[in-house]
């Protein structure tokens, strides 16, 4: 990112249809986010992650051309996905990496003086940078804040905020400083003293980020429910015969779910202790998950793994060639399911990429398999 205009993309991003391009949203608002304006301390990484990870879906937005109730349900959507994914985050996270803000917005001192900060806190750790705590915890405190002042008023804050802060580096107090000046209101909540100790300087979860359940007239949701449904029902039907042992072919005729509708879909399927061979294999077909893309097909293998669905082995491990950077977290999953297949298939793949892999994620899938 050090020239906005030469963004490297990984092929993992190139979906044929189109549903990772809110990553280009993502990345692209880092001209804004990180560019034009940085963090003064680089431990306070959500100034960057925590705004592009909020801004990408305004953009989609923007560009799909949602009406206000479609946005509406789609945000939703996305919120019970990022509320699910940042409580599994914060359970396998050590708290020193949790805060948004570990240096507490102060300078350093040296001999009793204050001076610049010249070292990033567990910079490091190389177990950092496949946390995500800090893109999720900053999307949920400019989420909770557009709550309080309102979509329309967050978008003008954010506007001012670039151009005040146009070719400047900032911290997090500068920031909120600006949004208090501009919303007296949220003094009724807390004070930026609060605020900054709430949500910037612990660990773990603030209280306002709730569960984030969809409402029930979120048609988005309920169509991930129908289906849900439809699989839970045909599963138990498939355990209660005797002769379930013949594979056939899926006539479910619900509708076809978008991306992020299968990610919800698979996560609450990756909740159940057992699925039938039969009805992962119906499945896979109906949603035709072999052509889904990086994000989806990973929930889906977490699902071959869990359930250890030999049919779809070969597809596993071809998804640790084509998506290395993803597939980390499927190697301790493949591992954790004591499975010898599956450890050996591990082993294999990562001996044939390991003298081309990315150091860092080399150092930590070897870690995984060897200890």
């Amino acid at each position: 990112m050090s020239n906005p205009n030469l963004i490297f993309i990984s092929q993992s991003m190139l979906a044929g249809n189109g549903s990772m391009q809110v990553c280009l949203g993502h990345e692209l608002s880092h001209y804004w986010f990180g560019l034009l304006l940085g963090a003064k301390d680089w431990t306070e990484e959500w100034l960057s992650e925590g705004f592009a990870t909020f801004v990408e879906y305004i953009i989609e937005a923007e560009v799909r051309g949602w009406s206000d109730v479609e946005r509406n349900e789609h945000e939703q959507i996305i919120d019970y996905l990022r509320y699910r994914t940042l409580v599994t985050e914060l359970s396998h996270t050590k708290p020193e990496l949790q805060t948004l803000c570990p240096n507490h917005d102060k300078e350093a001192e040296e001999d009793g003086k204050s001076t610049s900060l010249n070292f990033v806190k567990n910079g490091m750790n190389p177990y950092k940078m496949f946390t995500q705590v800090h893109y999720l915890k900053g999307y949920f405190l400019l989420r909770w804040l557009t709550k309080v002042i309102g979509y329309i008023g967050m978008r003008q804050l954010l506007r001012e905020y670039i151009v005040k802060g146009h070719g400047r580096m900032v911290t997090s107090r500068e920031f909120l400083n600006m949004t208090y000046g501009h919303f007296p209101k949220l003094q009724q909540y807390y004070s930026i003293e609060d605020l900054c100790h709430h949500w910037l300087g612990c660990p773990g979860l603030p209280s306002e980020i709730n569960e984030c359940t969809p409402s029930e007239t979120n048609s988005l949701y309920q169509s991930v429910l129908s289906d849900l449904c439809h699989w839970e029902k045909s599963d138990r039907s498939l355990k209660c015969r005797k002769n379930s042992a013949k594979r056939r072919k899926s006539t479910f005729d619900g509708s076809m779910l978008n991306s992020k509708q299968l990610l919800l879909l698979l996560e609450r399927l990756l909740e159940k202790r057992t699925l039938h061979r039969i009805t992962l294999a119906c499945i896979n077909e109906h949603y035709h998950l072999a052509t889904a893309n990086a994000e989806v097909q990973h929930r889906w293998f977490e699902l071959v793994v869990k359930h250890k669905y030999v049919p779809a082995y070969e597809g596993l491990a071809q998804y640790l060639v084509d998506h290395q950077a993803m597939g980390v977290y499927l190697y301790g999953e493949m591992i954790i399911a004591r499975c010898a297949r599956l450890r050996s298939m591990a082993e294999k793949t990562f001996i044939e990429l390991s003298s081309t892999m990315e150091p860092t994620t080399k150092n930590i899938v070897q870690k995984m398999l060897y200890g």
